[in-house]
């Protein structure tokens, strides 16, 4: 049976902020709505793009190394299309979140793509052996006393 790897540190911290900065971009979406910043249409947009980014965590936790690259090409993306004057309706909540995100988000890419992130996203130091502390089967060795 193989054994469970357990996560690095790195790769523990980056899931836990990957959540909270689609928790927290979820409530500033709320929060917009609710002060009538957000129309019906858009919060529902935004609630299921929220929806499908909770895929990269769970992604990320199973070892898929393209989550990561995902992760970080999107950040990217989103931060230059909000430095770029992208959204000219942006609202000031949502300027004020995306500024408070930005620390975590560069944490998050920097866990990510750490040396012991990198190796555990590519098996390195993984035992892929599954039967390595299984009893033999080698017929030969059947009638052997043990």
């Amino acid at each position: 049976m193989k054994e469970a790897q357990s996560l690095p540190q790195a790769i523990h911290n980056a899931i836990i902020a990957v959540w909270i900065s689609i928790a927290g971009s979820a409530l500033l979406a709320l929060l917009e709505r609710w002060l009538g910043v957000l129309a019906a249409g858009e919060f529902a947009f935004e609630l299921m793009a929220y929806g499908v980014m909770c895929i990269i965590p769970y992604k990320i936790q199973n070892r898929s190394n393209a989550a990561r690259y995902w992760y970080a090409v999107l950040s990217a993306i989103g931060y230059l299309f909000f430095l770029g004057g992208g959204a000219p309706t942006t609202s000031s909540i949502s300027t004020i979140g995306t500024i408070l995100m930005f620390p975590l988000t560069l944490l998050t890419v920097y866990w990510l793509f750490a040396a012991e992130s990198s190796a555990w996203f590519h098996g390195e130091g993984v035992d892929t052996n599954f039967a390595r502390n299984e009893p033999s089967f080698n017929p030969t060795d059947w009638d052997k006393p043990t």
